[in-house]
């Protein structure tokens, strides 16, 4: 059991008041340094007393102490926790009940308001804004690239500087950050090299499995198994071990309002930047992140110089003397998007002196007469020449422009550009569409990109946001047409991998939220006849559980069910707290389930109201919180058994194991685990269950009693190799190492320890390794 909070041993206090002291900070000061808002944290670390173990581990990071060194390991640090944890449990299982009541018979309920009001009480939500969306792995194109000299010679020379590791490209929107880092990504030589556009907020675990695949040459498989910590751990020491180029585009949007990043990539970026290294960080944003205000250096990217400006609008085709296309360039500041869109406007073998006729002098007048920066009068120009673009298409075009931003993704093939297109005679429609991207394409409204190796087309972020206002909301019609193309192909998730090969199911889904069907919105994604083939039972099990929280939360936001759409509402609920408890949001799972429970009672499900009360219980055990565990656990196994809910009995049993093993009751925690066990071998499939086996061999082993511990610790081993269960087969080899052990059998216990460690590592994870090449070295 991981501990959540952590507090200096009394003995090593001394050492680490001295170290603070050396840094020759204030407490204020301190707090700053490490991210907190108070100093109330480095206070109580000072003082010997808990705190957060992030918190704890961040801090020592800070002083150059080995957290591992100065923590104390053995006493049980939750007083505090569990004092917090009593009183919010109390006001969680309370407020709202009533209300509740009363929305049910009205039958519109809003108790998804509620659990968000409650989950921004007990913490802001870090996750809400990331999208299930995989990456773009591919650069912009580079044609007609012009210029920027200057700007690479400097990159290059930061790249040289062993002191640096990370740099940044920072400046307006289409001032040509991207195009830029394309540049360099193209030209430099590294060992491995990954982009990453960051545009369509990923999950962190897409990210970090798509670097780690680019990086190593390896496919590699996530599972929930997999924690978050240990994939930055993986992605640090790769690039450690390699000289690596990292690119990461269009960084503002994974910021919030105050210019900060979600917990997991938060954590990423500040551990990388702490770490020395030969490979290199590029970073393009808009913003700056607060947290590297000071600590990379930033390239402030302007508007093209005259002469590169002049030269982008010859080969674009427009026609005038240098001075004329020079003072052009100076008149909209070098902007390569603006010099873009209206060399698009005018056409090829124009006369500059033409875009006169834009009327972008009589739009700057407006400028003199109202106060505006910069960056407003680009985004204006960029409008007022979008429109333009947009009065000059025909009507079929103009159509088809709208009707493309009907996908949840910017970016699209011609296949389902054909979905959208307005021509109802399909007999020469693929040469029409051909024609009109095409057309779209030299307008500059669209680009062609190549995305997983096809040519695709997608939306310049300034055209998308223009083309969403214009069109406003979709019409039904050309939602279920789009459903349709995609449900006549939906793809066997038994041959699916990753979360692109799942791209159609999002898109039912988005579009059927979209039409606020809500119900069907959600069989897309759960089914409750076939759960193992489900989109839900795909992301759990490969840890995806930012990109389930995501789609639940956009299910829930605006649904208010009838009656007879109760029990998919409330199962939701219940698949939101299950994807935070594998988050580790602890807190956050209780007050949906919480939320799921009240439900269940309301409409007498007896079967969810259990559930319920087992899934309650473990975010407890988690939060180790024993006490309230054991309530709802025991609630959760009555209710199971009273109803003969063999599968939820079987958790309730084990979670009560697990409960009285942390308590050191080893006799009780073995009764609940073979009982658990019974169940599952009699109502399931008839076949030991391996986790189970090894939790009643690592209580034996805490009772001393190694025999009997390396009997089932053996038998767990055979079942998880067999059903390919690596965690539990690692975990156990690990504990059999222990009991060997003790029975003085060291070369076996070397041999079982060198197991573990070679199915950790194959999993990526370096939980436990240390320990064992420790443990291995220290025997004789």
């Amino acid at each position: 059991m991981v501990m959540k909070s952590l507090r200096v041993s009394p003995d090593k206090l001394e050492k680490v008041k001295r170290a603070f002291q050396s840094t020759g900070w204030t407490q204020e000061e301190f707090a700053s340094e490490v991210d907190l808002r108070t100093r109330q944290p480095i206070g109580k670390f000072l003082k010997g007393k808990t705190v957060n173990h992030k918190v704890f581990k961040e801090i020592c990071f800070q002083l150059n102490l080995d957290w591992q060194e100065v923590a104390d390991l053995h006493t049980d640090n939750k007083d505090e926790i569990e004092k917090t944890l009593d009183t919010s449990a109390k006001n969680a299982d309370f407020v709202g009940r009533e209300d509740a009541i009363t929305a049910l018979n009205s039958q519109k309920l809003h108790i998804i308001n509620k659990s968000l009001k409650i989950e921004q009480g007990i913490q802001q939500s870090e996750y809400s804004s990331i999208s299930f969306a995989n990456l773009n792995c591919y650069p912009p194109n580079l044609k007609n690239w012009q210029g920027r000299s200057k700007e690479i010679q400097q990159i290059t020379d930061w790249f040289a500087d062993s002191s640096i590791n990370t740099l940044g490209i920072q400046g307006l929107s289409g001032i040509g950050k991207s195009w830029l880092a394309a540049k360099v990504y193209e030209s430099e030589g590294f060992e491995a090299k990954y982009w990453a556009d960051v545009s369509r907020k990923p999950d962190f675990r897409v990210f970090a499995q798509n670097v780690l695949s680019a990086l190593t040459g390896e496919i590699l498989e996530l599972t929930k198994l997999c924690e978050i910590e240990q994939l930055i751990n993986n992605l640090l020491k790769i690039m450690k071990q390699k000289q690596c180029l990292l690119v990461v585009d269009n960084l503002e949007t994974l910021l919030d309002a105050e210019r900060n990043f979600d917990r997991v990539y938060r954590d990423f970026f500040q551990q990388w930047l702490r770490c020395g290294s030969n490979s290199k960080l590029l970073l393009t944003s808009q913003i700056v992140p607060f947290i590297m205000r000071d600590s990379c250096r930033w390239l402030w990217l302007q508007g093209l110089l005259e002469t590169d400006g002049t030269r982008l609008l010859q080969e674009l085709g427009i026609k005038g003397s240098d001075v004329e296309l020079k003072d052009f360039t100076r008149y909209i500041n070098g902007h390569p998007t603006l010099l873009r869109f209206v060399a698009a406007y005018l056409g090829e073998n124009t006369n500059i002196q033409e875009a006169d006729q834009l009327g972008l002098k009589q739009l700057d007048q407006l400028f003199e007469e109202v106060e505006g920066e910069y960056r407003d009068q680009q985004r204006m120009r960029c409008v007022y020449l979008l429109g333009q673009h947009y009065q000059r298409l025909t009507p079929e075009l103009q159509k088809l422009l709208l009707n493309l931003s009907v996908y949840s993704s910017p970016h699209f093939n011609r296949d389902e550009a054909l979905v959208v297109f307005s021509q109802e005679n399909t007999s020469h429609n693929l040469n029409k569409i051909k024609k009109a991207l095409y057309e779209l394409t030299n307008y500059s409204l669209l680009e062609e990109i190549y995305f997983k190796d096809e040519k695709q087309y997608q939306f310049h972020p300034l055209v998308l946001q223009y083309v969403k206002q214009k069109v406003g909301n979709h019409s039904k019609l050309l939602r279920r047409k789009v459903i349709s193309y995609y449900e006549s192909s939906l793809p066997d998730l038994i041959n699916c991998e990753t979360l692109d090969d799942l791209k159609a199911y999002f898109e039912v889904f988005y579009q059927y939220c979209e039409l606020e069907e809500f119900n069907q919105a959600f069989y897309t994604i759960f089914s409750g006849d076939d759960y193992d083939n489900s989109i839900d039972n795909f992301l759990s099990l490969r840890g995806y559980n930012i990109v389930r929280a995501s789609l639940y939360k956009n299910l829930l936001h605006r649904w208010q069910p009838s009656q007879p759409e109760l029990w998919e509402f409330m199962t939701a609920i219940t698949c939101l707290g299950d994807s935070y408890y594998w988050m580790g949001e602890y807190k956050l799972a209780i007050a949906y389930h919480q939320e799921s429970l009240k439900i269940a009672r309301n409409i007498g499900d007896f079967a969810m109201e259990a559930g319920c009360l087992v899934n309650i219980g473990l975010a407890y055990i988690d939060l180790e919180n024993y006490e309230q565990a054991l309530k709802y656990t025991r609630e959760g196994a009555i209710r199971a058994l009273n109803i003969e809910h063999h599968e939820f009995k079987a958790n309730a049993l084990n979670n009560l194991g697990i409960i009285y093993l942390e308590k050191r009751a080893y006799h009780k925690a073995i009764k609940y685990y073979k009982a658990s066990q019974a169940i599952k071998k009699v109502f399931f499939d008839g076949q030991d269950d391996p986790g189970a086996l090894i939790n009643i061999g690592d209580a034996y082993r805490s009772l001393g009693e190694n025999e009997k511990a390396i009997k089932y610790l053996k038998q767990g081993i055979g079942i998880a190799r067999q059903f390919g269960h690596r965690r539990f087969e690692a975990n156990g080899w690990f504990n059999l190492g222990l009991a060997l052990q003790e029975l003085g059998e060291i070369l076996k216990a070397k041999d079982a320890w060198k197991k573990a460690r070679e199915l950790y590592e194959a999993m990526k994870l370096d939980v436990n390794v240390q320990r064992t090449d420790d443990e291995i070295e220290g025997l004789s």
